[in-house]
């Protein structure tokens, strides 16, 4: 699956998250290209668990319009889709967390939760 997600933080900064190789098998997989366009469109690069994935955050109303151009330049220009394309959009609320926003954010991802899913599925099957 090849997304682009977003997180809202307490404090009301937004960041968004756009899916790297690290997630993806190699008939999915970003080129080089791809990724080209997400440094010159000045997404910030994977870094290890706390940022898996590309990634940008915004702070305060002045700078979320650039944010979300960015999202839309990474999804119809990297990912590839089209106006026409269908879009899946799942939102969900968390509980307040007093650990780290990074743990939560970690918990908080797609991914996560389509490990969680499918363990699930696999734990239903015995």
């Amino acid at each position: 699956m090849r997304y682009v997600q977003f997180w809202v933080e307490p404090s009301g900064g937004l960041i968004a998250e756009g899916i790297s190789n690290g997630h993806l098998d190699a008939v999915r997989a970003l080129s080089e290209r791809d990724e080209a366009l997400l440094r010159a469109a000045h997404w910030r690069e994977p870094t290890g668990s706390a940022n898996p994935n590309w990634w940008t955050e915004a702070h305060g109303r002045t700078e979320i319009p650039e944010l979300i151009a960015m999202a839309e330049h990474a999804v119809r220009h990297v990912l590839g889709e089209e106006p026409t394309n269908r879009v899946t959009m799942r939102s969900w609320a968390l509980a307040p967390h007093e650990e780290s926003s990074d743990r939560a954010r970690h918990e908080a991802r797609a991914m996560y939760h389509d490990a969680l899913r499918s363990l699930r599925r696999d734990l239903d099957g015995i």
